[in-house]
């Protein structure tokens, strides 16, 4: 499955939950989520949990009712809801990340600083594999 994912660092001075709506009414169809600036910004590691993301989707496994709650938790590494907002949600008045992403085709964020796919370091293969791995300690 390819998956088309774009994310960008966007400014304190930016309001997260407006740039998440601008990009969503953008591009419809697509999946769009805002990230804490602590969050990781390999922008391949952030395609491989959407993939993970997607794939969910299609299986009918999401570890939540939505797909961009889904990468959020994966983001984070947890089930719980909460803990994902306070370890990887955007916080107004602090930089965030801008992700968006579907099977179909690559959205376009306009606004803020594109991040670049590097080669995965450990942390990012530890990151996915702990994201994977959320689904099965939920069955």
């Amino acid at each position: 499955m390819g998956v088309h994912l774009t994310a960008t660092m966007c400014p304190s001075t930016m309001d997260p939950v407006r740039a998440k709506e601008e990009a969503r009414l953008g591009y419809p169809g697509t999946i769009v989520q805002v990230l804490g600036a602590g969050s990781p910004t390999n922008a391949k590691a952030l395609e491989m949990l959407a993939a993970q993301t997607l794939e969910a989707a299609k299986s009918g496994e999401l570890l939540a009712n939505k797909p961009e709650v889904d990468f959020l938790l994966r983001v984070a590494g947890s089930t719980q809801i909460a803990r994902a907002l306070k370890t990887s949600g955007a916080v107004k008045g602090s930089p965030f990340i801008l992700v968006s992403f579907s099977t179909s085709r690559r959205p376009v964020h306009l606004l803020g600083t594109p991040l670049t796919g590097t080669d995965l370091s450990d942390d990012d293969f530890a990151l996915i594999e702990a994201a994977a791995l959320l689904g099965v300690h939920r069955t």
